[in-house]
């Protein structure tokens, strides 16, 4: 018997219908990107800023972050979600800097409104 993949649409995006965003044991890369595109990250201030969210909301249980890569215009994260999953992990995370980007940055919106992201589905991958 063949399994059956149906295609659903996701914030725009195709998703597998057999993919759990909420499952705990699985990591996805995932990509944030600066609205649009503007190079904002380029300081010790800014970067140290996103590395204590990351670090706050991994403390709460909201994701597993094994590792980020600070981009000056978009960050990079190899992360599982927690129990609330990834949709929700990521858009607390980008909530949470777009406040202190509102009282610390340069008055325009932050970030774009999606993000990227693709299941790990080996150590090879990873």
């Amino acid at each position: 018997m063949a399994v059956q993949t149906v295609e659903r649409e996701y914030r725009g995006y195709r998703r597998c219908s057999r993919i759990d965003y909420a499952d705990s044991t699985s990591a996805f890369e995932v990509t944030i990107c600066v609205k649009p595109r503007r190079v904002v990250f380029v300081s010790a201030d800014r970067n140290n800023m996103l590395i204590a969210e990351l670090q706050r909301l991994q403390d709460e249980g909201t994701w597993g972050v094994y590792a980020y890569c600070i981009m000056p215009d978009h960050v990079h994260l190899i992360a599982n979600p927690g129990l609330k999953g990834l949709a929700s992990a990521v858009r607390l995370f980008k909530g949470r800097i777009a406040t202190w980007w509102r009282r610390s940055g340069d008055g325009q919106t932050l970030w774009q409104t999606s993000f990227f992201d693709h299941r790990i589905r080996s150590w090879e991958g990873f």
